[in-house]
C-alpha cells in the first residue's frame, strides 16, 4: 500500500530529487511538528494532563484553557506555527 498524505508525498519526491543534506533539511522540520502535534492533541483528547506555572505563580490547566483546540492551533493555517516560526514553515492545508 502507498501512503499517500501530503507529508509523505513531500518525503517521496525529497528522497527521489534531493542529495541526503537537503532531505535532512525537509525531513527534520516535518518530524517536529507532528510530534509536537501529537503531544497537544493528547493534551487535547485528555489523554494527557497538563499544566503550567506562570513565572507570577498562577499555574494554567492547559487542558481546560485549550478548549481543546491546542494542535489545530499550531498546525492549522493561520496558525502559531505561521505567526511564530522564523523557520520553514509548509502550510499542507491551504487552500
Amino acid at each position: 500500500m502507498r501512503a499517500t498524505h501530503v507529508i509523505a508525498d513531500r518525503w517521496r519526491e525529497a528522497i527521489a530529487n534531493r542529495r541526503a543534506e537537503e532531505l535532512v533539511g525537509i525531513l527534520i522540520p516535518d518530524i517536529v511538528d507532528q510530534t509536537i502535534f501529537a503531544l497537544l492533541h493528547a493534551i487535547d483528547d485528555g489523554a494527557l494532563s497538563l499544566s503550567f506555572s506562570a513565572s507570577n505563580g498562577a499555574t494554567v490547566d492547559l487542558n481546560a484553557e485549550g478548549l481543546g483546540e491546542l494542535s489545530g492551533w499550531y498546525i492549522g493555517s493561520e496558525g502559531w506555527r505561521e505567526k511564530y516560526s522564523s523557520e520553514r514553515f509548509v502550510d499542507d492545508f491551504a487552500d
